[in-house]
């Protein structure tokens, strides 16, 4: 049985997985942004929806922005984790490569909300974006 807090607190990052995929999604929408800007919610949106696994199944994390250390399947988007934020790490990012990151992290989450109904039983209307 998972304990009520565990499955608040999961729920809790899911809900801000499916923030940021939003948010990326939006950033690529908006034609006056800077692709950067959805590359980096997309590696965000990723991030949080691992660790709302691993925070369901009770494993522990370290507060890291390495997505490598959390699953090798996602060396791609843990470039924008750092690469994006600042100015003098930036790297260039063209709309088809925010395109694509936005589209692995839509698959991560979408993985993620499945497992929490097959694991958890959470039903995804349970869990709204933040």
């Amino acid at each position: 049985m998972l304990e009520p807090e565990v499955r608040a607190e999961a729920i809790r990052w899911l809900g801000f997985a499916l923030g940021d995929l939003a948010g990326a999604r939006a950033a690529l929408e908006e034609h006056d942004l800077p692709p950067r800007l959805a590359a980096y919610q997309a590696q965000q949106a990723a991030e949080k929806a691992i660790k709302a696994l691993l925070i369901l199944t009770g494993q522990d994390f370290e507060r890291t922005h390495d997505l490598e250390a959390l699953t090798l399947k996602l060396e791609r988007l843990s470039n924008f984790a750092v690469g994006l934020r600042y100015p003098d790490a930036a790297t260039e990012v063209g709309l088809a490569e925010a395109e694509s990151a936005v589209k692995d992290a839509a698959l991560i989450v979408e993985s993620a909300l499945g497992a929490f109904e097959r694991l958890a039983r959470i039903d995804r209307a349970e869990i709204t974006a933040q």
